[in-house]
């Protein structure tokens, strides 16, 4: 996945803050994850933007719903075919990331995945070890620890994804 996928994507959304290098990661975010996910099962993408990623995981042949707050990152995606809701419904797999860091209770959030979750769950946050705090993250996550989903198997738990200040942990139950 890379600049063909880009290249093919980049006139179906309109928000202007996304710029290239978020879509470079969205691709790799995404890319990561997708083979650990199962074909022929749904995906729900929680904190799921403009669509974009809901774009990719249906370019690589999945299932997807977006779940959103943001009513008008909803209106762009859902204008572009993407079909995405306010409040998480149905049964699927989870992919998350950069959105569990911006909810109050991590915890609660984890068991709902957990609860929603056919077999698979993917978790990409950003790290901050030393105690720094960007303003807009509600529950910043010091470690990987801090990302437990009980009964689940890890399959995969990364601290520096990309050489970056950044998580993953992928589960399957």
């Amino acid at each position: 996945m890379g600049q063909g996928l880009l290249e093919a994507l980049q006139d179906r959304h309109c928000d202007d803050t996304r710029g290239t290098a978020k879509r470079f990661r969205v691709l790799r975010n995404v890319g990561l994850a997708a083979p650990y996910f199962p074909v022929g099962e749904p995906v729900i993408c929680f904190g799921s933007g403009d669509g974009f990623e809901l774009e990719v995981w249906r370019l690589l042949g999945y299932a997807v719903t977006g779940v959103e707050i943001s009513e008008r990152k909803r209106a762009i995606a859902n204008a572009h075919g993407c079909f995405t809701v306010e409040v998480l419904q149905g049964r699927g797999n989870i992919y998350c990331a950069h959105t569990l860091e911006h909810v109050p209770d991590v915890g609660r959030v984890l068991a709902l995945f957990r609860q929603t979750c056919i077999s698979t769950i993917c978790c990409i946050v950003p790290l901050e070890p030393d105690g720094s705090r960007n303003p807009s993250h509600l529950a910043p996550i010091r470690r990987l620890d801090d990302v437990r989903i009980e009964g689940m198997e890890v399959l995969l738990k990364m601290e520096r994804w990309n050489d970056e200040r950044e998580g993953v942990v992928i589960c399957r139950s």
